[in-house]
């Protein structure tokens, strides 16, 4: 086995995602290579100190629930992949009509249809955000 191999199977194991049979191939390496020795006990004093240094924030029981609450509220499921179908459509549409025009005249074309663009993109921002907003 390449070390480096090796060394992405250390990192595999040490996020729980390594078979047996990967696992006893790491070990018999680990055996024989001491640069991979050093890097997997590197590896694990890493991993253990974030464990210890970083704390692991568990949201409240009715976090879960509540922000499905929300969202189910604020708008259907269907609706970003219908704005998404929309604006393939609307761009499809806008190079479509703007091909026939001479190159001097698609760049006011162009800047005119972004300006419009964002212009409805933040109305509609505006308009989600309204959704979104806590009530209270």
């Amino acid at each position: 086995m390449e070390c480096t191999r090796a060394q992405d199977l250390v990192l595999d194991e040490l996020d729980g995602e390594l078979d047996e049979a990967a696992r006893d191939e790491l070990r018999r390496h680990l055996d024989a290579c001491p640069v991979c020795q050093a890097f997997a006990a590197l590896q694990r004093r890493l991993d253990a100190s974030l464990r210890e240094g970083v704390p692991v924030l568990a949201p409240d029981a009715g976090f879960e629930r509540r922000v499905g609450e929300r969202q189910g509220a604020a708008w259907p499921e269907w609706l970003p992949e219908l704005a998404y179908v929309a604006g393939a459509v609307l761009a499809t549409l806008a190079c479509v009509l703007v091909l026939p025009f001479p190159v001097a005249n698609t760049w006011w074309i162009g800047g005119a249809l972004a300006g419009l663009g964002l212009f409805v993109h933040s109305l509609l921002a505006s308009a989600f955000s309204r959704l979104d907003a806590p009530e209270g």
